[in-house]
C-alpha cells in the first residue's frame, strides 16, 4: 500500500522504532488472547502466535487448533460474528448435515481489537518524537 511504501522509505531509526512497536504489540496479542481463550486442553492457547508482515511494520495472528475457529464464533443456532469479520469466519460455515449448537466464546477477535487500537495509538504518539 501507499503508506507502506512511505514508512519504508523513512529513515532507519523510525523504521527499528516501528519495528519494536510492532513486535510488542504482536506478542501483547498473543499473551491477551491466550488470556482470553477458554480452558481446554491447552491445544488452543499453546496454538495461538503472530508473524511479522510488511518488512514487521505489520503483525497477523493465527491460530493452529482446528477448532479455534468454532470456540470463536459458536457453531449451529448460536453461531456469532461481530461486523466486519464474516470472510474471517465464511470458510467455517457449516454444510447443515449436523445439528451442533456451541456458544460463541469470543478469545481471538477481542484481542486483536485491542490490540490493533493500542498500536495505532503507540504509532500516533510515536510519529511527532520520531519524526523530529
Amino acid at each position: 500500500s501507499q503508506v507502506t511504501r512511505a514508512l519504508l522509505s523513512l529513515t532507519p531509526r523510525l523504521k527499528d522504532e516501528l519495528r519494536t512497536i510492532t513486535a510488542e504489540e504482536a506478542q501483547g496479542f498473543v499473551a491477551d488472547a491466550r488470556q482470553r481463550a477458554p480452558e481446554d486442553s491447552g491445544e488452543l492457547k499453546r496454538g495461538l502466535r503472530y508473524r511479522l508482515v510488511r518488512g514487521g511494520l505489520g503483525f497477523a495472528g493465527e491460530s493452529s487448533a482446528p477448532h479455534s475457529a468454532y470456540v470463536e464464533f459458536g457453531t449451529g443456532g448460536r453461531v456469532e460474528i461481530p461486523d466486519g469479520f464474516d470472510a474471517m469466519a465464511a470458510p467455517f460455515k457449516g454444510r447443515g448435515t449436523k445439528e451442533v449448537n456451541l456458544p460463541a466464546r469470543p478469545f481471538f477477535i477481542p484481542a486483536f481489537l485491542v490490540a490493533r487500537d493500542r498500536y495505532v495509538a503507540r504509532i500516533k504518539a510515536a510519529l511527532p518524537r520520531l519524526l523530529q
